[in-house]
């Protein structure tokens, strides 16, 4: 068996599970509706309400225990099932594996995936210890030639809410409180720098990323919250942190990987953590967790110190704290990048 009927064949395996899973979701809903009529019968024993009131003064020890009974418990565990299920449903139900690449910015992530999908550096930009990725981007091994993207926009809401974090974190206050487009447009630069604390190199970090927010307001209008299909040239200027406008959510390119054996495979790149932009550990943790079924964490030791970083140990940490100890000891592969020259 090659590695294209291998992958094959574990999406077939996957999708035999499908129904479990489902049957799973389905019957901790049922739990959970009867444990919201108990619920309401608890809030009827607590406020002596009328609808059980002979019941209750022909069995007041039954009201009694009722009163003690404390669902949040349950509710917490419910919660925290519904959404395992919910990812598996969504990681069983794909027609492809998804690799997802993690690490710092700078260890090379970029470059690798060049080389798997045989893309250039002007589709997936990589460079020499610089933060290259703007946006996430999906690598889809398509069989067919050619290169197109498809980038997906913000929506105004998630837009907004993206200014209004940026001014929150970088003023500690609501003061600059955007509610549309208009007031970013009209957000005054000079007012802003005068605000702006410069002492702090992170918050003069982060306003360079909100300048990039705020320049590219007005182009914004009929972008956010649609689609759009990209030729190959056009595809950097969407996903390049030193190009971006970063208005793109996700940018989806679709290509014949030049491996015959590759089968279908999804190759995920993320923000490498240590770049300026905000929430990057977030959004990785993320995709880690609702885009991935193998996680490869890329690490390039220093030449002059080569040891494991504690970023490294960290990132790890919260992968495995995000999709259990478990998943992370079976599908997290740790990547040394050794670079020999350049």
């Amino acid at each position: 068996m090659n590695i294209t009927q291998e992958i094959d064949d574990i999406i077939t395996q996957r999708k035999r599970r499908l129904p479990i899973v489902r049957n799973k979701r389905q019957q901790i809903e049922k739990i959970k509706e009867c444990v919201q009529r108990l619920e309401l019968i608890c809030q009827e024993a607590n406020s002596g309400g009328d609808k059980y009131g002979e019941l209750f003064k022909q069995y007041p020890e039954v009201q009694e225990r009722l009163r003690l009974i404390n669902t949040k418990e349950f509710n917490d565990a419910y919660i925290k099932i519904s959404e395992i299920l919910k990812k598996l449903e969504i990681r069983f139900s794909r027609e492809e594996i998804h690799l997802s690449f993690v690490g710092r910015a700078g260890q090379g992530k970029s470059l690798v995936m060049q080389n798997i999908s045989g893309l250039s550096g002007s589709v997936i930009p990589s460079a020499d210890g610089a933060d290259c990725t703007g946006a996430k981007s999906i690598i889809t091994n398509r069989n067919e030639d050619g290169v197109s993207a498809e980038i997906r926009f913000y929506t105004q809401s998630e837009y907004l809410e993206i200014v209004n974090r940026y001014l929150h974190e970088i003023f500690d206050s609501d003061k600059f409180k955007v509610t549309s487009i208009e007031d970013i447009l009209n957000l005054s630069i000079l007012e802003l720098e005068r605000a702006l604390d410069t002492s702090s190199a992170k918050k003069q970090s982060l306003y360079v990323q909100l300048k990039k927010y705020i320049e590219h307001s007005t182009e914004l209008r009929s972008f956010l919250g649609t689609t759009k299909i990209v030729p190959e040239e056009e595809i950097e200027r969407y996903v390049a942190q030193y190009s971006s406008s970063n208005k793109e959510k996700v940018a989806n390119i679709l290509c014949r990987f030049p491996y015959s054996e590759c089968g279908k495979i999804v190759l995920v790149d993320t923000i490498g953590l240590g770049a300026t932009a905000l929430d990057l550990k977030k959004q990785m943790l993320e995709t880690v967790g609702n885009d991935s079924d193998v996680i490869l964490l890329m690490t390039r030791p220093d030449g002059q110190r080569p040891h494991v970083e504690q970023d490294d140990i960290d990132i790890i940490n919260d992968i495995r704290d995000m999709v259990t100890a478990e998943y992370t000891r079976n599908m997290l592969f740790w990547i040394i990048n050794k670079v020999s020259n350049g």
